[in-house]
């Protein structure tokens, strides 16, 4: 159950959601998606040919059937990493294309993986872009990601860290040199205004302090995309690349989103604003 992580002295924080009735079967059927995609590949098969331990009968059809009985608007959305299709990653940009308003986004990190120097992985332009328009169309962004260093349990380590490697500086100036070569080839005019204006990126806060008590930065797993306060996805898909099996859900809903706002963004905000990145260009 990641005990150090979640549940010791500096625990890292994250965000979940509880679903019911046909949302909840579309999570098993993902599960059993996933589950067929190993026990059906020639070594597990020969290993488990009557299932044993390791395949199990069908999730999905121990879980009810429920009609959509409940008053919220649920979309499933998953990925399946290299064993098949990804149109989670369509929905989070259609998710902000979507945006007139306001997008918030909490997240581990946004960046590609930096150690030493080099950069592993690339970074999820699709997202970017995504942002960007938003941006130049008159959005506020506010993207919310972990401190510098942050890791979570006693010391620090890469299989516990929950900091990529770049700053928000460096987001901040990835997102301005993308907008600014896409910016370039389409109408020739400079995003630097827009963007100074409009998007924001900064670090976790749960309070005014970097750190907790034991000088461990605060780090951040989240995975939340909240768009003109009234739809968001709440899953486990990172915006930085990483080709995995990811599954969660965008509720379309006023009242959800309210109490999203009133419980998470708001204290969140509330914290984070004092760490908000400003480019020399924007002062």
């Amino acid at each position: 159950m990641w005990t150090p992580h979640y549940l010791e002295a500096s625990p890292v924080h994250d965000l979940n959601i509880a679903v019911h009735g046909s949302a909840a079967r579309a999570a098993a059927i993902f599960v059993d998606t996933l589950w067929d995609g190993i026990c059906n590949t020639p070594n597990t098969a020969a290993a488990y040919p009557d299932g044993g331990d390791r395949c199990l009968p069908s999730f999905a059809k121990r879980v009810p059937a429920a009609k959509g009985s409940g008053s919220k608007r649920v979309i499933s959305v998953g990925r399946l990493g290299n064993r098949g299709d990804n149109p989670g990653d369509d929905a989070l940009v259609a998710l902000i294309d979507a945006a007139k308003g306001n997008v918030k986004i909490s997240q581990q990190d946004v960046a590609p993986i930096k150690r030493a120097g080099l950069t592993f992985g690339s970074w999820n332009y699709e997202v970017f872009d995504a942002i960007n328009r938003a941006t130049l169309r008159g959005v506020d962004v506010d993207i919310v990601v972990s401190n510098e260093g942050a890791f979570a349990g006693a010391s620090a380590s890469l299989a516990n860290s929950y900091f990529n490697g770049f700053t928000i500086g460096d987001v901040w100036n990835v997102a301005r040199a993308r907008a600014v070569d896409t910016q370039a080839r389409q109408s020739g005019t400079d995003p630097t205004s827009a963007l100074c204006k409009h998007l924001r990126v900064m670090y976790f806060r749960s309070s005014a302090n970097a750190a907790w008590a034991s000088g461990t930065p605060q780090a951040n797993h989240a995975k939340n995309i909240f768009v003109d306060d009234r739809a968001f996805y709440v899953g486990s898909q990172n915006i930085y690349k990483a080709n995995l099996a990811e599954f969660g859900v965008i509720i379309d809903d006023s009242l959800a989103s309210e109490e999203l706002t009133k419980s998470y963004w708001t204290p969140l905000l509330k914290y984070a604003r004092a760490t908000t990145y400003i480019d020399a260009r924007c002062r």
